[in-house]
């Protein structure tokens, strides 16, 4: 299934203006696999966010991936995977940074 043009742009351009506002010490990630040990969607425990804040920059995370104990902000657009998105996915978010004081 194609994506819609104005869909696909959203990730994007919330990216940038997320960048625009950071400290530093943090950075933005767009579709890149972030680790969450209790996460179950899919085939394991790694999921690709559309947008995610992340403590650090991306030489931190060069050997492993970002886990929810880094992780700011984790942003999903939606159209046409809303139900899962607002389901399975929000929940397993939610189990994942329950600890952590991330709001879901």
């Amino acid at each position: 299934m194609s994506k819609k043009l104005d869909i696909a742009s959203r990730p994007h351009r919330t990216a940038d203006t997320l960048r625009s506002l950071l400290p530093k010490g943090w950075y933005v990630d767009s579709q890149e696999p972030i680790l969450l040990s209790e996460l179950h969607v899919g085939a394991g425990n790694v999921t690709e966010p559309d947008v995610v804040v992340i403590r650090g920059d991306t030489e931190d995370y060069t050997d492993n991936h970002s886990t929810a104990d880094t992780i700011a902000l984790v942003v999903e657009v939606s159209d046409s995977t809303l139900r899962d998105d607002r389901g399975l996915k929000k929940q397993s978010y939610a189990h994942a940074f329950r600890n952590t004081g991330l709001s879901i």
